[in-house]
């Protein structure tokens, strides 16, 4: 069976991960998410540096460990979404997107000027 006839949308996969998901993880990452699906795997990774930044800035209004651990796995599903086949995927895309995240990239453009900030 070749990739183009399992191929599957973003948001589909997404539900496939989240059904095996904690429940209340899986909520917390829907209400993360909203629409997000749609912006693709980088879509994923704004919403999950968005999440971490409002943890780090002490934003987030009740205990921050829920939205901490839903940013963590929004992250690795971009991850695990970018090598994924079925999703037009690959190893090479999973690479592209962690350059463009990393030190150098986003995490490094958001959180570099926090720190300076200190």
């Amino acid at each position: 069976m070749s990739a183009a006839s399992t191929s599957v949308t973003l948001e589909a996969w997404l539900e496939e991960q989240l059904g095996t998901a904690p429940p209340e993880l899986a909520e917390t990452i829907r209400s993360l998410l909203g629409g997000v699906p749609e912006r693709g795997v980088e879509g994923l990774v704004t919403v999950a540096l968005d999440a971490f930044e409002t943890v780090a800035n002490g934003l987030a209004t009740r205990s921050t460990a829920p939205t901490l651990l839903a940013a963590d796995a929004i992250l690795t599903y971009a991850f695990e979404a970018a090598a994924d086949p079925r999703l037009g995927g690959s190893a090479a895309r999973a690479i592209r997107l962690a350059e463009w995240v990393g030190p150098h990239g986003r995490i490094g453009a958001r959180f570099g000027a926090m720190k300076e900030a200190e």
